[in-house]
């Protein structure tokens, strides 16, 4: 969960992470010998998806309670964040909003 700001939002180190790997520049967010990410091909999608099927299931009997922060999240339940949201003082604008003008970004 290192990568994660909670059970189901990636942290902006991550996103650093990804940009650099999807642009290839060198990977700012990880220790010099770090790679993010798998390359996911015809030949490997099996393997990788049953390896992720077992670390997930791995992963939660060794964390039960993010199977029920999840199961909140699902029932439209508020669920309290691990670290604090740096954005969450800014307009956040959804689609709708930005049509009909109600938000703007500062």
């Amino acid at each position: 969960m290192r990568w994660y700001q909670d059970s189901v939002h990636f942290s902006r180190r991550t996103g650093g992470a990804i940009v650099d790997t999807v642009l290839g520049f060198p990977p700012s967010e990880l220790a010099k010998d770090q790679t993010f990410g798998v390359q996911v091909t015809p030949a490997n999608i099996d393997e990788y998806f049953e390896r992720r099927r077992l670390d997930r299931k791995r992963y939660l009997a060794a964390n039960p309670e993010i199977e029920a922060e999840i199961a909140a999240l699902y029932q439209g339940k508020a669920v309290p964040r691990v670290q604090p949201d740096a954005l969450a003082g800014l307009p956040k604008p959804c689609a709708a909003t930005l049509t009909t003008g109600e938000a703007k970004m500062q």
